[in-house]
């Protein structure tokens, strides 16, 4: 185990750069998505069908049940994606980044959000779970960029192809991080939540 942990800690320290950038491109988005009316339209589509999937979980019998495995189901597989197709030049990640950052940024402009009640709700829906999600989702794009350029340096320097073996063992407790992380952010979204958001 400790063979596994440690290189993955000590290169975990050495993703500063890609965790800060990834976080700006996220704050953009954000900012992006709760500005930019020419986007709605084509976030919409993407919302309804989310809800649609929530209609659809609520009227099963242990809904609270079946919500947290679609969550969890969802949100691992997506992660592990974004870290290992990042190799394709690191773009899904980024794009995974901007979609997720425009559609919550869309959300919190569809509750009014910044004025009393409408603020609340949307803390009270986004905030618990999304405060472990949102730096892990973070987290696997950082690693699906630094795939991405990995990948581009592999390609073009050979002597740089052990460099991407190295991320590749490294991604391995990456991934049982993720997955630990994003557990437990689906507990709190399936279980706790609505609990809040009836206070």
């Amino acid at each position: 185990m400790k063979r596994w942990i440690t290189p993955f800690i000590d290169d975990l320290k050495t993703m500063k750069t890609y965790l800060a950038a990834v976080t700006i491109l996220f704050i953009a988005a954000l900012w992006v998505g709760a500005t930019n009316e020419h986007l709605h339209e084509l976030l919409t589509p993407q919302l309804e069908q989310i809800k649609q999937l929530a209609e659809e979980v609520s009227q099963a019998d242990n809904a609270e049940h079946v919500l947290f495995g679609v969550i969890v189901i969802n949100n691992a597989v997506k992660a592990v994606m974004v870290v290992y197709l990042g190799i394709l030049l690191g773009i899904y990640p980024i794009l995974f980044t901007l979609l997720n950052g425009m559609m919550i940024g869309y959300v919190y402009e569809l509750t009014e959000a910044g004025t009393g009640d409408a603020l609340s709700l949307f803390l009270k829906g986004i905030v618990p779970h999304g405060v472990i999600e949102i730096p892990a989702i973070l987290l696997a794009s950082a690693y699906g960029i630094r795939f991405g350029v990995a990948g581009i340096t592999a390609l073009f320097n050979k002597g740089k192809g052990k460099a991407l073996a190295d991320l590749f063992r490294v991604s391995i407790p990456l991934g049982a991080l993720l997955v630990i992380l994003l557990l437990i952010a689906a507990v709190i979204e399936a279980y706790v939540t609505p609990f809040i958001m009836e206070l």
